[in-house]
């Protein structure tokens, strides 16, 4: 305990000694409404393109920026708010689906249900560089249901950016056997694959957990199944996972994946498309014959396996040392009191709040393995006042914690595990705000956060002395490299309360070897009073910034 304390200390004398490497450019805002805000952002050769989604309005538009000074450039709207005479329009009856950006091209995926013929459609719409449709769209897929049974659909290219895939999940009857529709296109809107899988579980107790399409066209998936209770037992686990491959032809190979007397309690799959391989990494409770055992996180697990025979080519596990699990424990926090009460208990692990979030290859032959705690909570509150009204108050409580760095050598062996402190706890935003964006350049790994600015204070003794980072306005925005050793650096690249503006964490684009771009907003500052309609005539400003190295 005393070493990982120690290092913590270190890391706290890093901050600024080693931030003058890290660039970070504010290119100028323009306005936009304040009921705007941007949903996804991605590249086109030099440009950068944001699409932002007026909730007001109801209606998507593209900003276009120069990715060289990130200036902006223009804004078109992509959603009209009626067709009047034009049946080729994509009016308000249209739900977005998702902005493509491939290699040279940009398609906006939406979907319909139409009541005349009971079917689900998804269209595909080509965007030009300043925002204008080019010929008409297009449907790529329909499915016939009825209004109360509606289909939704899960869209995604591959990492070339040369083809992209839909899958339809039916929705149709609890009871019934799972199935997937799935559909592969190149830029073209050539059809590559079109096929039905069907599970042999029923529709509810099934879940998509992640999906990916490799260049050569390949369809992995992760599922989660909920075993039957004729199937579980003390001594089992109560989920089961399973990796399903599609290839070009249709056919379908499956590999199931179990960990005997543990539980699998959080999973993740990556691919190494260069090497034809599936990294699949999760964390894991030891499973005992008491039925009063409570399922906290003991270890992690890491499986290498070959994407085409689904042979599993090197695996590992490692269980918590207690002291890591004591440090994890010792610096919880949470404001959930029924997290708190789990966190107490003794002889148990960390929270079962960790989550995988990435899994990265190292320039060694190795792997990082990245996991958040993450915990989402609803308190109800509800008061009377003198005059005998009753009042119910809920709010949305979203909490980032910890992140847990996991190493694994090229043998596939886990090596050492590194605990960098953190917490972030808001309310009824989503958690926009809060969590990591990943930056990577080379062999060099950060993580990029809002935290407290009382963080960098020389009053922090240890990690149980971090503050809470709740108000991401005032927040400091920071970068903590994560070096191959195990250790890392920690570093302030500036104040969102200085420079007037909040990022968008999570819509983070690469753009190139060691250059991201994030979108910002900056909300103008009010009077005194607040009227009902002061969203109609005030206008928020938004740009992008570029993080370099």
């Amino acid at each position: 305990m005393n070493k990982l304390i120690l290092s913590f200390l270190i890391t706290l004398y890093a901050y600024a000694v080693n931030a003058q490497d890290f660039q970070v450019s504010i290119g100028q805002p323009h306005k936009v409404p304040a009921t705007s805000s941007s949903v996804c952002i991605g590249s086109i050769d030099k440009n950068i393109y944001s699409i932002d989604w007026d909730y007001q309005k109801k209606r998507h538009s593209l900003s276009i920026y120069n990715g060289a000074n990130l200036t902006f450039a223009n804004s078109a709207v992509i959603k009209a708010q009626s067709c009047g005479k034009n049946k080729d329009c994509i009016d308000r009856h249209f739900d977005y689906e998702r902005t493509l950006f491939m290699k040279d091209k940009m398609f906006m995926l939406v979907s319909t249900y139409e009541k005349q013929n009971n079917e689900k459609q998804l269209y595909a719409q080509e965007i030009d560089k300043s925002g204008k449709f080019i010929g008409q769209k297009r449907l790529i897929d329909k499915y016939e249901t009825n209004k109360k049974k509606r289909a939704h659909y899960s869209e995604w290219f591959s990492d070339d950016r040369s083809k992209f895939m839909t899958i339809l999940h039916p929705d149709e009857d609890k009871k019934a056997s799972e199935k997937f529709f799935i559909k592969v296109y190149d830029s073209e809107l050539n059809n590559l694959l079109n096929t039905q899988v069907t599970l042999p579980y029923e529709d509810e107790n099934v879940g998509v957990e992640d999906y990916y399409l490799t260049n050569d066209g390949l369809v992995v998936m992760l599922v989660e199944i909920d075993k039957e209770a004729k199937e579980t037992s003390k001594t089992d686990d109560d989920k089961k996972y399973e990796l399903l491959v599609l290839d070009q032809k249709g056919t379908l190979n499956k590999f199931n994946i179990a960990i005997s007397k543990k539980s699998i309690q959080s999973i993740g799959v990556r691919i190494n498309d260069k090497e034809g391989k599936i990294i699949c990494s999760g964390l894991y409770a030891d499973i005992t014959s008491s039925a009063n055992k409570v399922k906290d996180i003991d270890g992690l697990f890491y499986l290498n396996i070959d994407i085409k025979s689904l042979k599993v080519l090197q695996e590992g596990y490692k269980k918590l040392s207690d002291e890591i699990v004591d440090h994890l424990k010792s610096n919880f926090k949470s404001g959930d009191r029924k997290e708190k009460r789990k966190n107490k208990k003794k002889d148990s692990g960390i929270s079962v709040k960790f989550e995988i979030t990435d899994i990265l290859h190292t320039k060694d032959g190795g792997m990082m393995i990245l996991s958040e705690m993450t915990h989402n909570y609803t308190v109800t509150t509800t008061s009377t006042d003198s005059n005998g009204n009753v009042r119910t108050y809920t709010v949305d409580h979203y909490e980032r914690g910890n992140v847990l760095v996991s190493f694994i050598n090229k043998d596939g062996e886990i090596t050492q595990y590194t605990d960098i402190p953190k917490f972030q706890h808001t309310t009824s935003d989503g958690g926009t705000y809060s969590s990591y964006m990943l930056f990577e350049k080379d062999d060099r790994v950060f993580i990029i956060y809002h935290d407290d600015p009382k963080n960098f204070s020389s009053n922090i003794k240890s990690a149980r002395d971090i503050s809470i980072m709740s108000n991401p306005k005032t927040a400091d925005l920071v970068a903590v490299e994560i070096l191959p050793d195990g250790k890392y650096t920690k570093r302030r690249l500036f104040n969102n309360g200085d420079k007037n503006l909040t990022t968008y964490i999570h819509s983070a684009e690469k753009i190139g070897n060691g250059e991201y771009v994030l979108p910002y907003f900056i909300k103008p500052k009010m009077a005194c009073f607040r009227c009902s309609c002061t969203m109609l005539f005030n206008k928020d400003k938004t740009g992008l910034m570029k993080f370099k190295l």
